[in-house]
């Protein structure tokens, strides 16, 4: 995670609370204003590259969604405005997706997917009914008591917005790293 604190940007001494690999206080300067920032990163490593498992409380948006036939409406943990201390910080959660391929009882890195997940303000652009969604069925049992999780659908999510799923190839052979912005 050492490679997060390289973002452009700024960090704020305050401590962020968060269920997450790592978290962070920042400001990050665009052109015409200066935007204080909670940033939530958590790594996942699967086999799959076409999803990721998210907890819950790792979102800020409203997970909408069809499952086991029924609807379900399960609201994030984080909060999309994250407030401490008298300090607003604007949340943004990241995921770093990586996939490994097993060779020989090695596990050998294909890949490594970036994905910024919309934050809970853009609920009407990327979740606002379970019919329009990035979502998909998450590893739970609900009936055993597990937490809901859910999984981000990369696919889906880059045909909403391709710049928030980023994808680095890794070519082991040549020891090489491909960015490729869409799969």
């Amino acid at each position: 995670m050492e490679i997060v604190d390289q973002l452009a940007g700024y960090n704020i001494t305050q401590r962020i609370y968060g269920t997450v690999d790592y978290k962070k206080a920042r400001y990050v300067i665009l052109p015409n204003q200066i935007i204080k920032q909670a940033l939530f990163v958590d790594a996942k490593a699967e086999k799959s590259n076409t999803t990721a498992t998210l907890q819950i409380s790792q979102t800020s948006l409203i997970v909408r969604q069809i499952r086991s036939g029924g609807f379900v409406e399960i609201p994030g943990k984080i909060e999309p405005i994250y407030s401490h201390n008298d300090q607003n910080f604007l949340s943004t959660t990241l995921l770093l997706h990586y996939c490994y391929q097993d060779d020989n009882e090695r596990h050998i890195l294909k890949d490594i997917t970036a994905c910024c997940v919309p934050n809970g303000r853009l609920q009407d652009r990327y979740n606002p009914t379970a019919d329009i969604s990035f979502w998909s069925a998450g590893r739970n049992a609900l009936s055993r008591g597990e937490d809901f999780r859910v999984r981000v659908n990369f696919q889906r999510l880059c045909e909403m917005a391709a710049w928030r799923v980023q994808k680095i190839i890794v070519d082991v052979a040549s020891k090489t790293l491909m960015h490729n912005w869409t799969d």
